[in-house]
């Protein structure tokens, strides 16, 4: 008998097929002149020796498009007209805080949202093979809602922009009724930078909810989320990343990591916030 030639990993495997066609890289492009105001407003820099250098690094950081993970829900209210993408708040920057909260319409101001899909981007570099001067190609979006405290961004996109852009379906993943028992195996799969779909990674769960205070005694946002602890690898950019069960389900959005364990926005939260914005759910069950 030959020996195997590959880890008897085929769950992951399979999740892993089964979701690349709905996660997406989300681009916040700024206004710049508008964002430095708003950021200036709100988090002003104190007076002192370091001051020019600060206002000298936000001016530049304002320039600057800002990338995420997102990935494809089912559209709230039943719109068969929008495609809508989940992903993280806190992507945005530092545009709200415990006090004082952003609203959608300010967003829209601030930045504009655009999308590219697995597809679109595997196009992409088939082109890039024949033609270096090729450039990725966004299918622009709106900000729906946020939600600061929990962390939440939904983005919508007409389906019209999408097929313009790409032809090939981008299946909502569905969102978990239950959370994984702890040791369950989990996989991640994020977009860290453009230039890096497809990336994905397997975990283990720790604990299913800890209060956002017991990690960090430093909460300047006035995040009151829960978070779940996975013991799997995550990076900056890959925040907004669904975690996903054997059934390739939700089972919550990727908040960020410490290098041991990385923390995900509960499902308890994910649910209760999108019954909250007009889709329905029902509660979790841990």
């Amino acid at each position: 008998m030959a020996p195997p030639d590959n880890f008897s990993n085929a769950l992951e495997r399979w999740a892993y097929r089964n979701c690349v066609s709905s996660i997406v890289c989300v681009e916040l492009r700024p206004e710049p002149n508008l964002l430095l105001d708003w950021q200036n407003h709100l988090f002003p820099i104190p007076d002192g020796p370091e001051a020019d250098d600060q206002l000298a690094q936000r001016v530049a950081d304002c320039l600057v498009p800002v990338h995420c993970t997102g990935f494809v829900i089912e559209p709230l209210l039943q719109d068969p007209l929008h495609i809508h993408v989940l992903t993280c708040a806190h992507a945005l920057g530092p545009v709200f805080n415990a006090e004082q909260p952003i609203d959608v319409d300010d967003i829209n101001i601030l930045y504009q949202p655009h999308i590219i899909c697995d597809h679109m981007e595997q196009a992409y570099l088939n082109e890039l093979q024949h033609n270096n001067q090729i450039a990725r190609e966004y299918v622009i979006g709106t900000v729906l809602a946020i939600d600061c405290a929990s962390d939440l961004l939904l983005i919508q996109s007409t389906r019209v922009h999408f097929m313009l852009r790409c032809g090939m379906p981008h299946p909502p993943l569905p969102i978990a009724s239950q959370f994984p028992k702890p040791l369950s195996k989990v996989v991640m799969v994020s977009w860290p930078h453009p230039t890096r779909n497809r990336t994905a990674v397997t975990g283990e769960i720790s604990h299913p909810g800890r209060q956002f205070d017991e990690l960090s005694p430093v909460n300047p946002l006035g995040f009151r989320t829960m978070l779940s602890e996975v013991q799997i690898r995550s990076e900056q950019g890959s925040s907004g990343g669904p975690l996903l069960n054997g059934q390739v389900q939700v089972t919550g959005l990727l908040h960020g990591g410490n290098g041991s364990f990385s923390f995900f926005i509960s499902l308890h939260n994910l649910r209760q916030t999108l019954a909250e914005w007009g889709k329905a759910q029902e509660r979790p069950t841990f």
